[in-house]
This record gives structure tokens, C-alpha cells and sequence, in this order.
């Protein structure tokens, strides 16, 4: 995967990514494109959502996007609790995480 951010404004990062190469997966051969955009309000809250793509798969129609929201608390100076909510067309596409962080 290989991609590039930028900020545009303050706490605003926008964020773009592509697989350079065709790994195997489970249903078969994928290479996703995606796009994001994350903000921070204060110190203490950033909200990012995203979608990605597939361009493997079959040409049989519109390619299915996926999308992704999540969110960050920071519970104290480097500490941070994140979430975060996958929606796409299958079971496979869809899913949800909760999880801790910690960054120095």
C-alpha cells in the first residue's frame, strides 16, 4: 500500500491510498484504492471517516464501495481509547472495533 496525506487546514488531514501490488485474499485477488479525511476538535476528540474500493473485482456492475467511521478519545496525554465502524455489502465488508492506544 503506498499513499500520501496532506493537511489542508489546522486539524484537518485528508488521505489517499493504493495497493501497488495484487495480494491473494480470501475471496480472491484484491487491490483497493481509498480516500479519507480525519479532524480534531481541541485535544481531546478526532472523528475520520473513509471508503475504499476493490478494483479486482468482477465487472458485473458499479464496483462496491466500503465505508468506515471511527472516532478518538484522548483520555490523558498520549493516551487514547478508538473506534471505529465498517459498512459495506457483505458480512465480510461489515464490523466494528474498539481498542486502546498509547503513543509517545
Amino acid at each position: 500500500m503506498r499513499g500520501v496525506a496532506f493537511r489542508p487546514a489546522g486539524r484537518f488531514i485528508v488521505a489517499a491510498d493504493v495497493d501497488m501490488n495484487r495480494p491473494e485474499a480470501d475471496g480472491g485477488d484484491r487491490q483497493n484504492v481509498a480516500v479519507g479525511a480525519e479532524h480534531w476538535f481541541g485535544d481531546w476528540l478526532g472523528i475520520r471517516g473513509g471508503a475504499r474500493v476493490n478494483l479486482e473485482e468482477p465487472d458485473v456492475g458499479p464496483r462496491a464501495i466500503v465505508g468506515a467511521f471511527g472516532l478518538s478519545l484522548a483520555l490523558s496525554s498520549g493516551m487514547y481509547l478508538d473506534g471505529q465502524l465498517t459498512r459495506g455489502r457483505d458480512g465480510v465488508e461489515r464490523g466494528w472495533g474498539v481498542s486502546g492506544r498509547v503513543g509517545f
